[in-house]
């Protein structure tokens, strides 16, 4: 799983969310669903996951702050009980059509 094994993970209390991450260097912060999907994030600051880990909610901070106003993907799809996805599609990745980074001229 590369990265997202890599990554320093922090419990979070939340009846969204189970735990969260973030990779300064890359500005991507990682949130691991309740249903066991992880998230990545692209262009997160540092202030705004502090933010999130402070947030009293952390499901009305997602809500507010971050859903639909980042680019993302889904790395890690969770094993649901309804049966086992077919081979490969366990890794497949989905990238948002949220904003996207503006190209150089």
């Amino acid at each position: 799983m590369g990265v997202v094994s890599a990554v320093e993970w922090k419990a979070v209390e939340s009846s969204v969310f189970t735990a969260a991450a973030y990779r300064n260097e890359a500005q991507q912060l990682y949130l691991r669903f309740r249903d066991g999907d992880i998230y990545r994030y692209f262009d997160c600051t540092a202030e705004m996951y502090e933010a999130f880990l402070a947030a009293e909610s952390k499901g009305r901070y997602f809500a507010r702050h971050i859903r639909n106003r980042f680019r993302y993907e889904q790395v890690r799809y969770a094993h649901r009980r309804t049966g086992c996805p077919v081979a490969g599609q366990g890794r497949r990745r989905r990238i948002s059509a949220g904003p996207l980074p503006t190209q150089p001229a």
